[in-house]
């Protein structure tokens, strides 16, 4: 099956793609015959209205515009995608990660269309800090949910990550619910462990000290500060606890206690980075994560291939990634550091327990939260249009 792959971004690049180019798009290349990757939008004609519009709502009426959502872009990226599209050979579409922006969104082709998205923009504003509506221009808002609707509704399938973010699609767009479904994603970041590799790296983990990490860029909408208060009671209660923090720093204008270890960002995909976050996927007991507001992190998919579970909260697509008891806890969004504390010592006072919940995580990476599944079940969803 030959497909042609399209994005508003270069897949192939990780300026462009971020961490997805790692493992996501040479898994699904390996399920196809071959994929066309179109990305390379030229808008000529219309740039000086786009720019003229970032000068008029960004620096007069100070309000958030996002060029790329901008309805007279998404509609050229549409004609030029109609043009190339009828010159390949191809079975289907697919479009990645381009929300309020698929090129799809005005595209002319009879080929089956499929998008793949971890969320909508419908159900990010007012949730992601930076996408409130309120300092939000209309030209935005209004187009960003015209260009979702219309890729909705031009698609033969839309698959999403997570239930949360398929319900926003239905609820906003009245969209038919047989024509959505769920795949969730994997990381970037594979171990290559088998059960022998887990279990060894699980039993080496200490039961009369924990060690914590948080892992993500940005301090605040992860809940870094929360991250620091378990790990501070745990201490408090009589449990030695180190809290390793990756991705970000603590704010500089705050003291940071002994048992907090920065260590900054760590490229993962070179031979010392990755050596090092092997070494700490592997020594630590928990990945938590108390976020504010996430579609769903692929790092939840990343420390499963390690035995590590994760404690996050109940917000956007996390408790689809994390079930509850199996591959990890998750949190009312209000849950203070008492409850987070609560799980963890229980833990430790029956480490059986620990280590049965760290040996079901790896179970979930290796049956769902990673890219070779979901390429494969992609693949099966597409193959059935065709």
């Amino acid at each position: 099956m030959k497909i042609a792959c399209v994005s508003i971004y270069d897949p192939k690049r990780e300026k462009d793609f971020g961490v997805y180019t790692h493992h996501w798009i040479p898994t699904l290349e390996s399920q196809f015959e071959s994929v066309d990757y179109i990305h390379n939008f030229r808008h000529p004609l219309t740039y000086p209205t786009i720019v003229a519009r970032a000068v008029y709502y960004k620096k007069l009426l100070k309000k958030y515009y996002s060029p790329r959502t901008d309805a007279i872009l998404v509609r050229d990226q549409g004609r030029q995608l109609s043009r190339k599209l009828s010159k390949l050979n191809i079975d289907a579409v697919l479009s990645l990660e381009s929300p309020a922006a698929q090129p799809i969104a005005y595209v002319d082709t009879d080929k089956p269309i499929v998008f793949w998205e971890s969320g909508t923009f419908a159900a990010l504003v007012d949730f992601y800090p930076y996408y409130r509506r309120s300092t939000m221009c209309d030209r935005t808002f209004e187009d960003g949910l015209a260009n979702e609707k219309s890729a909705l509704e031009r698609c033969r399938l839309a698959v999403y990550h997570s239930e949360w973010a398929a319900q926003s699609a239905i609820q906003t767009y009245g969209i038919d619910p047989q024509k959505i479904r769920i795949v969730a994603p994997g990381g970037n970041f594979e171990s290559n462990f088998s059960i022998d590799d887990v279990d060894a790296v699980i039993n080496a983990r200490p039961s009369d000290r924990c060690k914590l990490l948080f892992l993500g860029v940005d301090w605040e909408r992860k809940g870094g500060a929360l991250a620091v208060q378990v790990a501070q009671q745990l201490n408090d209660a009589g449990l030695p606890t180190e809290l390793s923090i990756v991705g970000c720093d603590p704010p500089a204008d705050e003291p940071i206690p002994d048992f907090v270890k920065p260590l900054g960002f760590i490229y993962k995909w070179s031979p010392e980075g990755r050596e090092k976050m092997v070494k700490l996927l592997s020594e630590s007991h928990f990945l938590i994560l108390p976020t504010i507001a996430d579609c769903f992190p692929l790092v939840f998919g990343e420390v499963s291939a390690f035995g590590l579970p994760s404690l996050s909260t109940k917000v956007g697509g996390v408790p689809y990634a994390i079930k509850d008891d199996w591959n990890g806890k998750t949190f009312a969004l209000e849950a203070n550091a008492d409850e987070y504390c609560a799980y963890i010592m229980n833990l430790f006072m029956n480490y059986q327990a620990y280590k049965e919940l760290a040996r079901s995580t790896f179970q979930e990476h290796e049956t769902r939260l990673n890219w070779r599944v979901a390429t494969k079940m992609v693949k099966q969803l597409i193959s059935e249009l065709v």
